[in-house]
């Protein structure tokens, strides 16, 4: 497993947290932030959701990219059935990727090098055809 970056998390975190919020509670989903290293943010209904931050989505998604990565640790989330809606929020947290957690099979993980673990580390290349693209005021 890769060397946890507290920079950036510190850099992320709360932006991703603080966009979902907002987002969650407009749509009368009402929600509870609570560390303790699962899902970012409870809901009073029967999901959770976990949010991040690609730095490198600017503007428009990528045509190139035509997978979403979810660090494969993050399925532990999901443990004894919980549902977990994964948000990849681009750099201004102005537009986010909504997967389900259904959509994390064993069979899109994939070692994906990337900048900060050239090496690779273990994702699952989860098709944006299974996600919702979703503009977040």
């Amino acid at each position: 497993m890769p060397k946890f970056n507290q920079d950036l998390y510190d850099q992320n975190d709360k932006k991703a947290k603080d966009a979902l919020r907002k987002h969650l509670d407009s749509l009368g989903i009402y929600t509870l932030i609570q560390e303790d290293f699962k899902a970012d943010i409870k809901t009073f209904r029967e999901e959770h959701h976990e949010a991040e931050i690609k730095n490198r989505w600017i503007d428009e998604w990528p045509t190139a990219w035509n997978s979403v990565h979810i660090p494969a640790r993050k399925k532990a989330y999901m443990e004894g059935g919980k549902t977990v809606i994964f948000w990849i929020f681009n750099h201004s947290c102005t537009k986010a990727w909504r997967i389900h957690g259904d959509h994390l099979l064993d069979d899109h993980i994939e070692s994906i090098p990337n900048p900060r673990y050239p090496a690779g580390e273990y994702f699952y290349n989860v098709p944006i055809r299974l996600g919702k693209l979703v503009e977040i005021n």
